[in-house]
């Protein structure tokens, strides 16, 4: 028998953190509004939490719960690592009250420049990771279910992720191209943690459209090829990090490439016969609530796709691309957690008017999705506010406007059902609670235990904090600040008087000794299009913007590089940022507004 307690405790930490990261999804779409604007002040921490919240948390808690019911016994070390995960989550969440934080807004885990956010992070990684191995070691339960075989692999693909983090993270940097030891290891993370979610979401499709797939006959015995299919890709990570993966620039085109094209086809195909299950089902009967909603998270995927494969440029067609996929996966997590609580005999009279929410969460988030793609089709910047920035004000208005009202349709379904599971699961809790046995102090200490172990193992990663007033980038003492200082100067005298290579020897030490800093990312980039190598100065221009939003140079040589890699639309959106941002008396304006004329010719003589 599994412990449905543990099971209901890691699905009221994934409801908890869904919650959270609803609230903080309402300060980004108010910051998005023109007037009236909050302002980047809260936007770029409550978009830290919101990612973490609503993709890593609510996300690997979901998959903790289904890995806890996927096998039995080792409860003590189960329960540890709940206990674990919860603590960690605290952290994560409590760390901006803080004070004087700043973000990291890294792709896919974007973080927050504290130790107690690193801390917040290994304790979670640790508890999944011993839910995931226990899944894999324990006793099997009874039930086999289509379900089992995806859940399992995702316990195995969880753990094959975090290794290949692990390697990343402490094997050294070969490259020459700096030390971007933290960046590069959570960018592999994030596309390796991709793999587990869909296999999570195949399994939720195999648990609640058993009635459509019953439909078609056909597909019965390909399901389990299916599945390993969707589990083939997992096995690049490794490839990436033993044989091509060499710590520099070039591993994040190598990732991009495999999510781009091994992450969908096998859920693609499943979502296939599931729509072809569902018109058919519908065609005899209507359909139910649950089947609408397994409809709705269908097509959100099949969207995601599609707007995935359009992505050209950095604009909000990639969060539309994001929302598309993660309010699928979010959907349909909400509807099989609901289903499981009928199961286990949880589904009080209480939850009853919640059964149209789900679908209606679906649709908030198609709105969602279609507002962000217009708003990408305006050119608009992801990761920022709108203040300063003046695009058409009515077209802004109706793009923006369809966010606001997806958000407040699927804002609602979700604190609904979240206040209404929440409330089930604590009096489930209250009313199962054995008292023979009160282990709160042995969780207590054993949570304070981990608290120290994190903050312990903080100062084994490189990069992380060391002193002074910056915890994940800045140098490690004012010792070499000296040094940071000379090669500085000596970059940018090398790179003013054309000596490329000798101007990148220099920019290159300064990122090694301050990961944080900027400017020499910048630098470097201009070095390298001096050097005609736009690709490589592509990424260092695009990483300067993503560890400052506000480094306006760094968007003049993103737009560079663009137009050199031959990307006139993207080279168009960076130059236009630039010019948003920048001073009328800025010497470089007027080249940018003349590039700008000229590429919206050359644009236009294109499409003729």
């Amino acid at each position: 028998m599994t412990d449905k307690r543990l099971t209901l405790a890691w699905f009221s930490l994934a409801l908890g953190a869904l919650g959270m990261s609803a609230l903080l999804a309402v300060v980004l779409v108010v910051a998005r509004i023109p007037s009236p604007g909050l302002g980047s002040s809260w936007f770029h921490t409550a978009l830290v939490l919101h990612v973490t919240l609503s993709v890593t948390v609510w996300f690997l808690a979901v998959a903790a719960g289904l890995w806890s019911m996927n096998c039995s016994g080792n409860a003590w070390l189960r329960w540890s690592g709940f206990g674990m995960a919860l603590a960690g989550t605290l952290a994560l969440t409590f760390t901006p009250l803080i004070g004087n934080v700043r973000p990291v807004l890294l792709s896919y885990i974007p973080l927050l420049d504290h130790p107690l956010f690193l801390a917040g992070f290994i304790l979670l990684s640790a508890g999944l990771c011993l839910t995931a191995a226990c899944s894999l070691i324990g006793r099997p339960t009874n039930d086999h279910g289509a379900w089992r075989l995806p859940v399992t692999l995702s316990a195995l693909a969880f753990l094959i992720a975090i290794g290949v983090f692990l390697v990343d993270l402490f094997r050294p940097v070969r490259s020459g191209h700096g030390t971007f030891i933290l960046e590069q290891g959570l960018w592999g993370l994030g596309h390796n943690l991709q793999h587990v979610h869909v296999l999570l979401l195949m399994a939720a499709w195999l648990a609640l459209g058993d009635s459509a797939l019953a439909r078609v006959s056909q597909i019965k015995s390909w399901l389990p090829w299916i599945v390993m299919a969707a589990m083939v890709p997992v096995a690049g990570g490794p490839l990436l990090t033993w044989a091509a993966y060499t710590g520099g620039m070039e591993s994040h085109a190598w990732y991009t490439s495999l999510m781009r094209w091994s992450t969908w086809p096998a859920a693609l195909l499943l979502a296939l016969a599931m729509s072809t299950g569902l018109v058919r089902l519908r065609r005899q009967r209507r359909l139910d609530d649950d089947e609408r909603a397994l409809a709705l998270s269908v097509m959100l995927f099949v969207t995601g796709c599609l707007l995935g494969a359009s992505i050209q440029v950095d604009t909000l067609n990639i969060p539309a691309h994001d929302h598309a996929i993660v309010g699928s996966v979010t959907l349909a997590f909400l509807m099989w957690i609901r289903r499981l609580a009928g199961e286990m005999g949880l589904l009080t009279p209480d939850m009853t008017p919640t059964r149209g929410l789900p679908a209606a969460y679906g649709l908030g988030m198609l709105i969602i999705v279609a507002g962000l793609f217009g708003a990408g089709l305006l050119g608009i910047a992801r990761k920022t506010p709108l203040v300063g920035i003046n695009p058409d004000l009515s077209s802004h208005w109706l793009a923006m406007g369809a966010v606001g009202l997806g958000g407040v349709i699927a804002l609602t379904a979700v604190a609904i059902m979240v206040f209404v599971a929440l409330r089930v699961a604590y009096g489930a809790w209250r009313g199962s609670r054995p008292r023979r046995r009160d282990t709160r102090l042995i969780l207590i200490g054993a949570a304070a235990l981990a608290v120290a172990l994190g903050g312990w193992l903080v100062k084994l990663v490189p990069g992380s904090y060391q002193g002074g007033n910056s915890y994940l980038l800045e140098p490690a003492s004012e010792k070499t600040r000296s040094e940071i200082d000379q090669r500085f100067a000596q970059g940018v005298v090398m790179l003013h008087a054309k000596q490329y290579e000798h101007a990148l020897t220099a920019f290159f030490r300064v990122m090694e000794i301050a990961p944080g800093m900027p400017e020499a990312y910048v630098n470097a980039g201009f070095s390298l299009l001096g050097l005609q190598r736009f690709r490589e100065a592509h990424d260092l221009f695009d990483y300067a913007t993503r560890l400052r939003r506000d480094q306006i140079n760094a968007y003049y040589g993103l737009a560079l590089a663009l137009e050199g890699i031959g990307d006139l639309p993207g080279a168009l959106g960076a130059m236009q940022t630039y010019a948003h941002l920048t001073r009328k008396d800025d010497p470089y304006r007027a080249k940018a507004e003349a590039d700008l004329v000229k590429w919206r010719e050359l644009l236009r003589t294109q499409k003729r």
